[in-house]
């Protein structure tokens, strides 16, 4: 079996899996525990209808232009308190399933797997709130969405750039009955890495985890925690500057390798609407900010525009200057930064609970780091030039 593209430019996206009529590409997950596209050249026709749909492969993503940015909060304060930030999205979901239409989105299911699922009714938002900090498996799913399209019916799809860029390269025109909404993206961690955290926390409390909730304000939003429940519905809460796993992401050791140079940063993403927390509005607008979360909406286009005023009566929204809205989200318009300790974290994990290949990994970077630091002291204490 082989590859669509090369290993490091592969984010992942399965528009190549979903547009293979012939069932000649399957997705394997690699040492990592991240799915990559590989064709059995047994079923496999030649038709090249996968490189046609891959988005890296492809140059067409429409570029937004005079993106407007708000700083929302949703009114509904129940509504707010089960989202990640300021709740934008339920009112976004509310909207589409209201006029008879469909949602996509991501679930944690009961194997703590980050999956795509469709959803039709409002009483299944839930399913889809709250940041999940994992590589989604898309599946079918974008077959289903064309499906829905083609009945008419109004469709909403929520995910990264990368996975929002893949669909519209496989669906290969445009839809009016379409709506893309996106979020700013730091990076995808490996669900490798995050199995092997869920055993080691199994082990260590002799119990079996039910549900991760990766943002959980119980703390305040901006020092959000992590919260792990467990099957008897006891749980337990890490502040995420503390927690390991938290770590691994912000410190990029866990990410996917296309993660280092993605190509779907800045406005180089086909959404009409891309969400995010609004980091830094306690300094922007402290008017705004209560600790219990603040969204920041970039409107990429004019069905974003129009989608957008049509939700607005359950939100709070001011217009913000777009420099000031993302000066603390710099994953907006940058990539994550690849250095060797992803590669250190990977070596170690395979033979370790998932604290230790941490806590090795930062210990081989600090001595790593030493010479530098002795350095760059040696060089204050003498003022050498």
């Amino acid at each position: 079996m082989k590859g669509i593209i090369e290993k490091l430019k592969c984010n992942g996206c399965q528009a190549c899996y979903n547009v293979c009529m012939k069932n000649a590409i399957v997705m394997k997950e690699d040492e990592n525990g991240f799915l990559y596209p590989l064709i059995d050249n047994k079923n496999c026709v030649d038709c090249g209808l996968c490189k046609s749909v891959c988005p890296i492969l492809q140059s067409d993503t429409k570029l937004p232009s005079n993106v407007q940015a708000y700083a929302v909060k949703n009114l509904d304060e129940a509504v707010k308190s089960n989202s990640s930030s300021g709740g934008v999205f339920h009112s976004l979901a509310t909207y589409v399933l209201n006029n008879n239409g469909v949602v996509f989105g991501v679930v944690l299911d009961s194997n703590l797997t980050a999956k795509h699922i469709k959803i039709t009714t409002t009483d299944e938002i839930y399913k889809l709130q709250g940041s999940k900090y994992l590589q989604s498996d898309v599946q079918k799913t974008y077959q289903m969405v064309k499906e829905e399209l083609s009945s008419g019916k109004l469709v909403l799809f929520t995910g990264t750039p990368c996975q929002n860029a893949g669909l519209a390269s496989f669906l290969r025109k445009d839809y009016d009955n379409l709506i893309l909404q996106d979020i700013i993206c730091h990076g995808v961690p490996s669900p490798l890495a995050f199995k092997k955290y869920i055993e080691e926390i199994e082990k260590e409390h002799k119990n079996t985890v039910k549900h991760v909730f990766f943002r959980s304000k119980k703390s305040g939003w901006k020092e959000y925690s992590v919260e792990v429940v467990f099957n008897d519905n006891s749980s337990f809460i890490e502040p995420s500057k503390d927690n390991l796993f938290i770590y691994g992401l912000v410190s990029n050791l866990t990410l996917r390798s296309s993660c280092f140079n993605c190509n779907f940063k800045g406005d180089n993403r086909c959404s009409d609407i891309t969400l995010a927390d609004f980091w830094g509005i306690e300094n922007a607008l402290p008017e705004f900010d209560d600790d219990k979360g603040v969204s920041l909406v970039l409107i990429n286009s004019k069905k974003g525009e129009q989608v957008f005023d049509r939700i607005k009566d359950g939100l709070q929204v001011l217009p913000v200057d777009f420099d000031l809205a993302v000066a603390n989200n710099k994953s907006y318009g940058l990539s994550a930064d690849n250095f060797d300790g992803r590669k250190i974290f990977f070596k170690k994990i395979k033979n370790s609970k998932f604290s230790i290949a941490i806590k090795n990994t930062k210990s081989v970077l600090r001595v790593k780091r030493l010479p530098k630091i002795i350095a760059k002291k040696l060089k204050k204490l003498f003022k050498l030039k």
